[in-house]
């Protein structure tokens, strides 16, 4: 928008230059006040416009310096969240395996425990048969 205005404002710029100059050779030697008054209003004018863009061009630069700012701000405070998430992801991720472990623990127990009652009722059948016979001796 500031470059169109820009250009727009040298295209104007460079017209005036070429009516002024046009004017300047079909009279010349026959300018008088009224045409230099003529010409002065024109730069005066002109003049304005270069303000106007030159103003416009600073209002520009400034809203985009304060939208980078934004964000700036707005990006530094989702790199800090995207590292507190990966944070908690690296913890939960402990404590998955933590609670693997475990578990595999406990069915390790559990199995031991099978293991266990197994040869608790095999040793019971024994006695049973052990008791029976010597019960059958004497």
């Amino acid at each position: 928008l500031v470059r169109e205005h820009t250009a727009e404002i040298e295209r104007l710029l460079a017209q005036q230059k070429a009516d002024l100059e046009r004017t300047l050779n079909l009279r010349s030697g026959n300018t008088n006040e009224d045409q230099i008054n003529l010409m002065n209003i024109a730069i005066n004018e002109l003049n304005l416009m270069l303000q106007d863009a030159n103003y416009q061009r600073e209002k520009v630069r400034q809203d985009l310096s304060q939208q980078l700012d934004l964000l700036s701000s707005e990006k530094s405070s989702l790199q800090s969240q995207v590292e507190d998430l990966c944070q908690e992801l690296s913890f939960s991720r402990e404590q998955i395996q933590r609670a693997k472990q475990t578990i595999h623990e406990k069915d390790s127990k559990l199995h031991e425990v099978d293991m266990l009652q197994i040869t608790v009722e095999e040793l019971k059948t024994q006695l049973a048969s052990a008791s029976e016979i010597k019960a059958e001796l004497e």
